[in-house]
Order: structure tokens, then sequence, then C-alpha cells
């Protein structure tokens, strides 16, 4: 069981919250619910084992349901209230990239215009040549949570998603802050829906991958996480406040392109593959920079005054 949201094939109508499983599809609406992800965890995240009790019998009869091949699977949470991602969250992803191992782990934001579906399509940006993926485990949060204890962390979850930090590397290392390669339209491909926790035995005890046109390029566990899931919710929370909806990146293992000799940069028609043991599969394509209208940025340096 999955928690989505979903559009007819060929439609332009805003996303649905639904519920898929067994390749059929119900809409949260159909059973009395929000029309939408952020909307069903702010107001039902404290019965969510009811709700999807009742999605899965209602999908075992069938009523209402649409089959899941006749829909358009977007991002799960299209609109969170914010998007946090950690870094150098795996210790031989910190030795590929020669990066110091620090105390306190980098954290930097993304917003809603990255996020696309498991099919859709990533654009590449006129800007950029340098263009990366990570394969990374998504947390999405069902709770309110401020200061929260790590023993308490996974009480806020709603569930797991499979998400690809991709990332412009030339646009990230202008700058110590790398935000500015990380937020471009459609760099946050994740889905295909968000499984919930409680499907999950041990989120610590995932097998995780990454493949560029059937080629396998990143191969890990979650299990080797610097900051695992529950402490990497404290140490958040006690930074901001965090709301149902939001999305946590967890960071990338080994094998970004980056690291590969000759790096290995995402181009036209490429098709990148994340999968997650347990939450399922990306499988979007990279498509050629629109250049039309294409602003070109110059490098430049402040004049400072003479003392």
């Amino acid at each position: 069981m999955q928690i989505v949201s979903f559009r007819p094939n060929g439609s332009t109508e805003p996303l649905r919250a639904g519920f898929s499983d067994n390749g059929s599809v119900i809409a949260s609406s159909d059973l009395g619910y929000p029309d939408t992800v952020r909307e069903l965890l702010t107001h039902h995240s404290h019965e969510l084992t009811t709700v999807l009790d009742k999605a899965r019998a209602a999908l075992a009869t069938g009523e209402s349901a649409t089959d899941l091949a006749a829909v358009h699977l977007g991002p799960p949470v299209p609109d969170p209230d914010k998007i946090l991602c950690m870094g150098l969250n795996y210790l031989e992803h910190i030795e590929e990239a020669s990066a110091a191992v620090t105390e306190f782990p980098p954290v930097f934001a993304k917003f809603r215009n990255s996020l696309i579906g498991a099919a859709d399509t990533i654009l590449m940006p006129g800007i950029s040549t340098d263009i990366d993926y990570e394969a990374e485990l998504a947390i999405v949060i069902g709770t309110r949570c401020k200061n929260v204890t790590v023993e308490d962390a996974l009480d806020h979850v709603a569930g797991y998603a499979v998400f690809n930090d991709v990332s412009a590397r030339d646009i990230q290392f202008r700058s110590h802050q790398w935000t500015s390669g990380k937020m471009l339209d459609t760099f946050g491909p994740m889905g295909p829906g968000i499984t919930p926790k409680e499907e999950i035995s041990d989120v610590q005890a995932l097998r995780i991958q990454a493949r560029v046109n059937g080629v396998t390029v990143q191969d890990s566990n979650t299990s080797k996480m610097i900051w695992p899931v529950a402490e990497t919710i404290s140490y958040l929370s006690a930074i901001i406040t965090l709301e149902p909806g939001d999305i946590i990146a967890t960071g990338t293992p080994a094998g970004v392109g980056l690291a590969q000799d000759p790096p290995l940069w995402l181009k036209a028609n490429d098709i990148v593959e994340i999968e997650i043991e347990g939450l399922g599969l990306l499988h979007n394509t990279v498509k050629a920079p629109q250049m039309s209208g294409a602003v070109k940025t110059q490098a430049r340096k402040p004049k400072i005054a003479a003392a």
C-alpha cells in the first residue's frame, strides 16, 4: 500500500490524493478524506492506520478503484511546506568526495518546484553541464514536531519514499552554500508513493541503488547512514518545526557521477533509475536543455574601495 498523488493519464487537472495497491488506485476523497496528501496528513495522521485499512478494504472490492496504469503519478507530496536535505550522511560518500567529516551534518533545502513524479522528465537547465544523480531515502513527516527526542522521532513519521537529489555540480560548487545547485526545476524526482512506516520493519536495513542506462552506479544500504532516520528527525526538529507533509532527504551513498573517472554527468536521453528495497522505483528520463531565452550568468567580484 502506498499513499500517492495522481491524475488521469493525459489530464492537466490537479493531482489528487489516493491509495495504491496491487495495481489499483482509489481517490482519498472517495473514502471521505481530503483530496491532497498534505491535507490528508495534516488532519488524519493520528488515525492513519484506520485510514489505510479503509483504503485496503475499498481496493479489495474494486469499487471506485482505477487501474494504476490509467493514471499518472506525481510527486507524493506536491506542495510540502519544506524539503530539507542532509548532506554527507554516508562515510563512503564523504571519502569519495574527499570531504571533511564534520561533527554536524550539512543541511540545505530544495523547493516544491524541484519535485517531479516517479516517471517524469528531468529537464537539463541551459546553465549547467555537470548534472549528477543521488539516490536517497526520503522521510515524509506525518505529525507536527519540535525538539523531539530520538526515542520519539519515528512516531512523527508518516512513511518513506524514494528520492533523487539531482544536482548541478558546477553551480553547487560556485560557493560554499550548496542550495543553488540543488534547487533547480525538476531536480527532485520522488515516489512512486509514500510507503507507510508500518510496512517497513527496519528503515535502517534497506538496499538503495542507482542505475544510469541500466548500469548500476550506486549500491549500498541505509544501515550505513551516519545520522540514522530517528537522529536526523530529532536534529532537524531542534532547528525548525517539522510539519505534516514535510520531506527530509537523508543523503546519498557512494557512487555519484562526480566521483567517477571520468565524471559521469547526466546527458540528454539518459535514463536514471533509483530503487530502494520495499519502497519502489524511480524511472526518469533526462531531456535536453531548452536554450531559447536562457540567461547566461557571469561571475563577478565586488569592487572594494581602497582604505
